[in-house]
């Protein structure tokens, strides 16, 4: 039970993080309506979009993966995270986080240099 515990224990740090992500989509909503529409633009929405859903409902999500997995195999209801699933889903979350607010810089300084020369 260790593994259920983790999503209570790091609930702060998932909300934190939920909180950054939405607000950088809204930001890239923004710029999509002002600057133009762009496959980029709109990957990094939804990107940002549903990081921010990882890192808010993170018991959510892994109840859909428990879903899935006892659908694929017979496997009782008591089965938890692994320590990998665990490690790589705030990676995942923190990388895009990094990512998106990386890109969105650049964006920003883009269409800033164009419009002023």
């Amino acid at each position: 039970m260790r593994n259920n515990n983790y999503f209570k224990e790091n609930n702060l740090y998932n909300k934190k993080s939920a909180i950054i992500l939405f607000v950088g989509a809204i930001i890239y909503l923004i710029i999509m309506i002002i600057f133009g529409f762009t496959e980029f633009r709109l990957f990094m929405i939804v990107l940002m979009f549903f990081s921010a859903i990882d890192g808010a409902f993170p018991q959510f999500l892994w109840t859909t993966r428990k879903i899935k997995i006892s659908l694929s195999a017979n496997i009782d209801d008591n089965i938890e995270p692994s320590d990998f699933y665990l490690f790589m889903r705030k990676i995942v979350c923190f990388g895009s986080l990094i990512f998106g607010y990386t890109a969105l810089a650049f964006i920003i300084l883009a269409e800033f240099s164009n419009t002023a020369v």
